[in-house]
């Protein structure tokens, strides 16, 4: 019994130590890695796949209204008392006396039997199986677009997350460095101060900076958690999970973006775009069915029956068919067909004014970010410069200072010119990734390889 309890506590000892060893992994993400396992997990992905499902058996549907359609049927009948006819009838017209005639003289059976099969093919309905198929059809194209539309909203809130987290991890770097110079810079001062050099006010200055950077620091620290947490959600992971970017910050100019080429791309590429287009063909098929009320409906039916008691009355089946066509026009409803088309006609143009409405805001959103992007690269190389020309002018101060030729203030403010500028160009390379993605969704290029 011991040596199973050992064996028992061995195996829990063991699992143990490699859950603790699996949660101590860092999950490796790209961008790449990152947008499939999102898509992968997102709620909003799978409604989508949903919808598409939907309109494809919604299309299925449709095509079966092109073919003729067979039902069966059955009924039996008690009847309280078989048909009969009274004798008195017969002898009326022969002339002879009633007794000669029986009461009742039965015509049929009290129990009738009848099955049968019909089969209904439409000929001619207004053209409103073939305007539906349409329509279905028409269907399957929007959600496809829907599917895309979700994904590329998906994908920019990956990537936007994703250089959010870096741009915390180098906020926590450059807070890090910030600290440990000043620390560096604070022990030089004690051992000045030791030797008389400098006033205590000059060691107390330093001091009450390197307590500033250390909050900075413990707050870069926290909004890189929160950052990595955030980033965990839009992964749909667990949030206590350990992330590490592999991306690179800094990546190379990007060719000149054209307004013109931009707001051209976007007004054909755009998911959404595509789908009110589908839309107005489906309200241009919706009036087409809606006058269709004004035509006739044509269809051919075939009946077959096997029924009993038979043409003679006696008590066997026999078989009969028939052949029909039928046809229906609409002679007069109190407009009901007008006031069908009156409606379907309104949301066509209602539809059509929306889609006028929808292009303007694509061109004003691509206007706002082609600006920002052209902003933005004169921000990083501005940014790039000013931190060159920081960390020369620290290095020129701090060097100035232990010749007695600069004061601790100067020091002081070329640290903290030096942090400005690097996180100056840390945000503006972060802000610029974030604006290609805005950039590449508004024209409809976004793709899961960002």
């Amino acid at each position: 019994m011991r040596s199973v309890y050992k064996y028992v506590l061995f195996l829990i000892v063991a699992l143990t130590g490699i859950q603790q060893s699996y949660c101590e992994q860092k999950m490796s993400l790209t961008i790449k890695k990152s947008i499939e396992i999102a898509l992968k997990h997102n709620s909003t992905i799978a409604q989508e796949r949903q919808n598409v499902f939907s309109a494809k058996a919604k299309l299925g549907e449709a095509r079966t209204g092109f073919l003729p359609k067979i039902t069966g049927n059955g009924n039996y009948t008690k009847l309280d008392v078989a048909p009969f006819m009274p004798g008195k009838i017969f002898a009326n017209f022969s002339g002879a006396p009633a007794e000669a005639f029986p009461k009742r003289i039965p015509i049929g059976q009290d129990q009738i039997y009848s099955f049968g099969i019909r089969v209904q093919q439409p000929v001619f309905t207004g053209f409103k199986i073939l305007n539906g198929y349409k329509i279905a059809s028409l269907g399957v194209k929007m959600a496809d677009e829907g599917m895309k539309k979700s994904e590329s909203e998906i994908i920019l809130k990956v990537v936007e997350s994703y250089w959010n987290l870096i741009k915390a991890d180098e906020f926590v770097k450059v807070s890090r460095d910030a600290v440990e110079q000043m620390e560096s810079h604070v022990k030089d001062l004690k051992n000045m101060f030791s030797l008389g050099m400098i006033t205590k006010n000059d060691l107390l200055k330093a001091k009450v900076r390197l307590s500033s950077m250390e909050i900075n620091l413990m707050r870069a620290e926290n909004g890189r958690e929160l950052a990595e947490k955030a980033f965990c959600n839009v992964l749909g992971i667990p949030l206590d999970t350990e992330l590490e970017l592999t991306e690179p910050l800094e990546t190379a100019k990007s060719d000149t973006v054209s307004l013109n080429q931009s707001i051209k791309l976007a007004l054909a590429n755009r998911p959404e775009l595509k789908m009110m287009k589908h839309g107005i063909n489906i309200s241009k098929k919706a009036v087409d069915i809606a006058e269709a009320g004004y035509l006739p409906n044509i269809a051919l039916v075939a009946d077959y029956g096997y029924k009993r008691p038979d043409r003679e009355y006696a008590n066997q089946f026999y078989n009969t068919w028939t052949v029909s066509v039928v046809a229906s026009v609409n002679i007069f409803d109190w407009g009901e067909t007008y006031y069908k088309k009156m409606q379907a006609k309104s949301d066509l143009i209602k539809m059509r004014e929306n889609f006028k409405q929808v292009q303007n805001g694509i061109r004003l959103e691509i206007t706002s970010i082609v600006l920002q992007l052209q902003e933005l690269e004169q921000r990083i190389s501005a940014a790039r410069e000013n931190v060159n020309q920081a960390e020369e002018n620290y290095k020129i101060t701090n060097n100035m200072f232990h010749q007695g030729m600069a004061t601790n203030s100067d020091v002081l403010d070329a640290s903290t010119l030096l942090t400005k500028a690097k996180t100056d160009y840390i945000s503006a390379l972060a802000d610029y990734r974030i604006t290609m993605a805005k950039y590449k969704k508004a024209v409809g290029r976004i793709g899961k390889g960002e």
